[in-house]
């Protein structure tokens, strides 16, 4: 029989994102689930394998809170209390330097056997433990955090290059993501790629596209209203296509207010009848309206894999995306979909027009790929099994390493 391991799956707000609550439930069904931060609001699980470890921000709760877990610690471990006060002095305030240390002897009580950090920004503050007990850390490589954030800031980029060499295995949302971080010191023995999985919901919802000939071509995008997602270079292709005598509705679904900058676009070149926006749907919701639509663009000048076109290819719907980040694992012209240059409208003004031109065929063809494509590396029954092993080999490795 397997041992049962205490892993802490550690994004610092309780409930996380969709992804880390699927992936919560899944390893309670085989280890011990330890959810250290705050809560943001209430969630109840059904399962006594996932424990909740709070900390709040509030003076009069975490003071307390502080003495007790350290009566605990010092009666347990109480070297981990001095370890624990090493690492939190080296903030600037006192009040930073009480948080940390509150945070720091929770998980320092529990001795999780694996640390699983989800950002990466945040790694600086975790290695330490590493040197307190036999912990082995885990980071997931995401996104911009990752392809962007330490571009752009030096400080970042130097702590990725201090602390990546100490972590015991990462794991990539995509190839190029596990090609950025070996820029920072990391083993390529120890980064794997877990692709991360999407929503059951999808797959369920998946359809064979009609076309709608003679119909105005129906373009949607979805995502939060920020520069790295090309919106502005998606209106100038729509503008392109309408100067070509085409008929088009384009339309982003975002969070949030919508840019200025775009509305001030749109209203320049005079495409306001073809342009709208419209707000964030529950997720059910979401699916559905973009099934409604005949082709998903993501123009973004940087991802990593966005779910977003992953989502559009279970379902159904062609999907053109530019070839930034990991982008062209999973998107392949005339295979699972288009693949455009980034920054380019005219790219995407050619792609649209290749689906419109397409034969029913060809587009039944793409889009049963892309759907088995997103089945076979992104269902949630396959991807969440490549995590539990991952934990389950990187304690088996130190098991023998101490052997």
């Amino acid at each position: 029989m397997k041992k049962k391991l205490k892993i802490a799956i550690y994004s610092g707000s309780i409930p996380s994102t969709t992804f880390i609550e699927h992936l919560i439930h899944e390893v309670a069904k085989h280890h011990t689930v330890l959810l250290f931060g705050n809560i943001k609001s209430h969630i109840k699980y059904n399962n006594a394998n996932i424990k909740i470890i709070s900390t709040p921000y509030e003076k009069w709760r975490y003071i307390p809170l502080t003495i007790w877990r350290m009566l605990l610690l010092f009666f347990k471990r109480p070297s981990y209390i001095k370890a624990a006060y090493q690492r939190a002095k080296q903030y600037p305030t006192n009040y930073l330097k009480l948080i940390r240390f509150t945070r720091y002897i929770a998980v320092l009580l529990h001795e999780p056997d694996i640390f699983h950090l989800q950002w990466a920004r945040r790694i600086e503050r975790w290695t330490f433990l590493k040197e307190v007990y036999d912990c082995k850390l885990m980071l997931s490589l995401l996104g911009t955090q990752i392809t962007v954030a330490p571009r752009n800031n030096k400080t970042l980029a130097d702590s990725f290059k201090k602390h990546f060499p100490k972590v015991d295995y990462f794991n990539a949302v995509s190839k190029h993501t596990a090609d950025e971080a070996l820029k920072y010191g990391v083993d390529p023995q120890k980064i794997q790629v877990l692709y991360i999985p999407i929503s059951q919901l999808v797959f369920d919802k998946f359809r064979i596209p009609k076309k709608t000939d003679g119909q105005p071509i129906e373009i949607v995008s979805v995502g939060r209203y920020d520069w790295v997602k090309g919106y502005r270079y998606a209106i100038d292709a729509i503008k392109l296509l309408i100067d070509q005598g085409h008929q088009v509705k384009y339309t982003i679904i975002a969070q949030g207010k919508v840019n200025e900058d775009l509305l001030f676009q749109v209203h320049q070149l005079g495409i306001q009848s073809h342009v709208a926006f419209e707000k964030s749907l529950a997720q059910e919701q979401l699916f559905s309206r973009m099934q409604e639509f005949d082709i998903l663009l993501l123009p973004s000048v940087t991802e990593g894999i966005a779910n977003v076109a992953l989502e559009g290819m279970a379902l159904g719907i062609p999907v053109i995306s530019t070839d930034c980040g990991g982008m062209p694992e999973v998107v392949k012209t005339n295979q699972t979909g288009w693949l455009v240059s980034s920054r380019d409208p005219q790219a995407i003004c050619d792609a649209v027009l290749k689906i419109k031109n397409t034969s029913d065929a060809h587009l039944r063809e793409v889009v049963k790929e892309a759907h088995d494509l997103a089945t076979k590396y992104f269902h949630p029954s396959n991807g969440m099994k490549h995590f539990i092993e991952a934990y389950s080999d990187l304690k088996n490795k130190s098991e023998l390493g101490n052997g």
